[in-house]
Parts: structure tokens; C-alpha cells; sequence
């Protein structure tokens, strides 16, 4: 009997010592937390954003690294031969960077077997504003065939899981950034993108395509016209975004081209809200 009541005092000490000890550090990074955040409010009243410093390193970094506008513009086919294009998770990491006095968080948290939430939030210290965006991603998918399957494991959460989370991220940083300098950006992207769309990077795209499974009849398909006929700065614009798409996980090479042969009336995909549409 002793015995007994013996371990069931230790196993309580240890139990209120782990507790304790969780506890501490819960406290330790909640105060670590605190006190980043005065100090990140503090930086921003001291040194308020400066739009023409912001917009002059977004041209710096552009023209030291002008293969960063290939990443920058997304291009996704929505049907009826018309896409919707707009800013990629590249371009919004840019903006973030530039923008400053603001800090980016996401998050993967499994909510039954069969579906994870995923979060992502803006936090602008600047001016106080919060921007969240949440949501269910679900482990099951429709295959070619129409049926319902299972993602492996290692995919969803290495692949799949990651691919939607930064899309959350972009649109919680797209959602929080100042509109006109989104747009002064994107205006940057594509002029600089026109520039170094040559015959030779468009070769690499295309070469690039057909690693991925995607035929040059598909391209022509999508782009709405055949190469030997001459494509126009618009047509090589568009290639470059869908590979980018693609690249990114924003679509699926199979999204993709299935949404080519959809009808005029096919819903523009959800999550695209800063998105133009194209034809």
C-alpha cells in the first residue's frame, strides 16, 4: 500500500515539475514575443516607410537580379480561353521584404485524418493592422479517372500542403500591402519580363514545359495560337506566367490544361482576388 501511494507521489511530482518547466517556457517566449513586438512597433515610429526609398530598392533588386520578374507574375487558365494573372508568391516576399516594420506568420495544424488547417497572417506594425487567412486543405483529391484518392502522406505535406500554404501568404501580405505600390510593382515586373523574354528564354521555357509532361500542341493551345505564326510580347508574357504557375505550385500542370478546354463560363478559382483576368 505504501508502495503504491510511494509512485503515485512521484509520478505527481514529476507530473507538476514537467508542468511547471512547460509552463516557464510558455512564459519565456510569450515575454521574448512581447518584447519583439515593442520592439518592432518602436523601429516603425522612428523610421516610417518612405514610399520612394521602397520603390527605388524594388528597382534595384530588379535590375541586380532581373530573373526574379520570370517568378514574379503568375498566369492561370480559367476556361474559355481566358486566364486570370496577377502578382506570385515571389513578388509578395519582395514587397514584404521592402515594406518592412511587418512579420509574416503561417501554420499547418492537423484537424482530423482526413483534413489540416492552414493559417497565415500579416502583422503590419506600422499601423496596427492584422490580416489573417484560414482555411481546410483535405488529404483527398478527384484523379483523372474521377475517382476519389488519398494523397501520400509524404506529397501532401511536402508538396501539396506547402503549395496552398503559400498561397495563403501571398494573400495575406497582397491584402495588407499599399495598393498603388502593388501595382507600381507589377508594372515593374512586366516591363522588366518584356525585356528578357527573347527568343532564347523562350526556347528554355518551352524545354522547360516538356520536362513536366506539356507538349508544344498544348502550348500553342494555351497561348491561342501557333508559334510559326509569330508570337506577340502578350503570348510570350502569358507562357512565362503559367510556367511560373506551375512552378510555384499555384497550379497543377493537369489544372492547367484541363482548364484550357473548359467553357467561357467556368468560375474564376477562388483565393485570386487581386487577380486580372486575361484574354
Amino acid at each position: 500500500m505504501w508502495e503504491n501511494r510511494s509512485m503515485s507521489s512521484k509520478q505527481l511530482d514529476e507530473t507538476i515539475h514537467e508542468t511547471t518547466f512547460q509552463q516557464a517556457q510558455e512564459s519565456r517566449e510569450v515575454t521574448m514575443l512581447r518584447v519583439e513586438n515593442e520592439n518592432l512597433f518602436s523601429n516603425a515610429a522612428i523610421r516610417p516607410r518612405n514610399f520612394q526609398r521602397i520603390k527605388q530598392a524594388l528597382l534595384d533588386q530588379l535590375e541586380a537580379f532581373p530573373e526574379l520578374a520570370e517568378d514574379s507574375i503568375f498566369v492561370k487558365p480559367v476556361g474559355g480561353g481566358k486566364s486570370v494573372s496577377g502578382l506570385g508568391i515571389r513578388a509578395a516576399e519582395s514587397l514584404a521584404e521592402m515594406y518592412g516594420h511587418c512579420r509574416i506568420s503561417s501554420g499547418v495544424d492537423v484537424v482530423d485524418d482526413d483534413n489540416v488547417r492552414l493559417t497565415a497572417s500579416f502583422t503590419d506594425f506600422a499601423n496596427g493592422r492584422v490580416w489573417t487567412d484560414s482555411g481546410l486543405l483535405s488529404r483527398w483529391y478527384r484523379g483523372a479517372d474521377g475517382k476519389m484518392k488519398r494523397y501520400a502522406e509524404d506529397r501532401f505535406i511536402n508538396v501539396v500542403a506547402k503549395a496552398e500554404v503559400s498561397k495563403r501568404i501571398r494573400e495575406v501580405i497582397l491584402r495588407s500591402i499599399s495598393p498603388a505600390l502593388k501595382a507600381h510593382y507589377e508594372n515593374l515586373c512586366r516591363e522588366k519580363l518584356a525585356k528578357i523574354l527573347d527568343p532564347t528564354k523562350i526556347q528554355q521555357i518551352i524545354d522547360g514545359f516538356k520536362t513536366i509532361g506539356v507538349t508544344e500542341d498544348q502550348i500553342e493551345g494555351f497561348v491561342g495560337r501557333p508559334r510559326s505564326l509569330g508570337w506577340v510580347d502578350a503570348d510570350r508574357l502569358k507562357l512565362a506566367g503559367l510556367y511560373s504557375a506551375i512552378k510555384s505550385g499555384e497550379v497543377s500542370v493537369n489544372e492547367a490544361f484541363d482548364r484550357v478546354q473548359q467553357p467561357t463560363n467556368a468560375p474564376i478559382p477562388s483565393g485570386l482576388l487581386d487577380a486580372t483576368v486575361v484574354g
